[in-house]
Parts: C-alpha cells; structure tokens; sequence
C-alpha cells in the first residue's frame, strides 16, 4: 500500500509540473490576444466615432444625403438636408420623396432637432405630410428662421410619426 502511494504522490508531481506549462503559455496567449483584440476594437472605437460625428452632427452648411426611411406604411426617399438662405442668415431646407404603400389616408409628421453651439435644443426642421391612398409626393421644408451660429442638427434623432385614418 505504501508502494502505491509513493507511485501515485510521484505521479502528482509530475502531473502538476506537466499542467503548469500548457496553463502558463495558455495564460501568455490569452493576454497577448486581449492585447490585439483591445488594439482592434479601439480601431473599430475609433472610425464608428468619425462616422457618427459626420451622420449625427453636421452643421448647416454642409448639404447632406438622409438614408431612405421605410415601413409597412410608407417610404421617405431622396432625402437631403442643406443650408438656404433666410431672413436673419441661413436656415435649413429638407427635401425629398414620400410614398404611401397603404390604400387609407395617412399623415406623416417629420422633425430633426437643432442645437445650438453649447449643446442646447434651439429649434427644430419639422414638417407634416397628407397622403391618399397609394399615392406619392415631393416635400420641401424650412426652418422657420435662421438657425444660430454654430448649431448643428442631429440625423440619429431624426423622427417621423404617422398616422392612418
């Protein structure tokens, strides 16, 4: 018995010195990948960021192209978002196509929140479209003013509400 002992403590021994190595070379891989895959996402961090500040933040100068919206209900598309001239500077102008895919009457309302250069709400480009039935339109709309200096409108709170009778 005491044989079998000595035979099974001498096993452990070897067995733990055997585990120690795969575990610490296991553990240099794992911490070496969660290098690359840290390196990776701050990459990934780095160009979503560039991106959501040229979709969500643009200033009025800038005329930019909105993605189509669509529903069951009904499709905005050709959407462009640029500076016009107003009374007291430049205000912004929406334009773009409505679709209804439905056969009853529906009324799209449509808004983009404009902020002000500190980061508060100033006004907002909104609109409100009547469709028959299967029918389309083009759309046009303006701020009812000048927008201030520095204020910017922000797409990713871009909102349309409808309704159908």
């Amino acid at each position: 018995m005491i044989w079998i002992t000595d035979k099974l403590r001498g096993y452990m021994t070897k067995s733990k010195k055997a585990f120690v190595f795969p575990v610490l070379l296991a553990a240099a891989t794992i911490v070496s990948g969660c290098a690359s895959l840290n390196e990776g996402l701050a990459q990934v961090n780095s160009t979503l960021g560039s991106i959501n500040s040229s979709l969500s933040g643009s200033s009025p100068s800038e005329g930019k192209t909105i993605s189509d919206k669509q529903t069951s209900v009904y499709a905005l598309k050709n959407m462009k978002i640029s500076a016009w001239p107003a009374l007291n500077g430049k205000g912004l102008r929406l334009t773009g196509e409505a679709y209804n895919k439905t056969d009853k009457l529906v009324r799209l309302y449509i808004s983009i929140p404009i902020y002000d250069k500190d980061g508060f709400k100033a006004s907002s480009l909104f609109g409100e479209i009547h469709l028959s039935g299967k029918e389309k339109e083009r759309f046009e709309f303006n701020t009812p003013g000048a927008v201030p200096d520095g204020a910017r409108y922000d797409l990713q709170k871009f909102k349309v509400h409808h309704e159908v009778f």
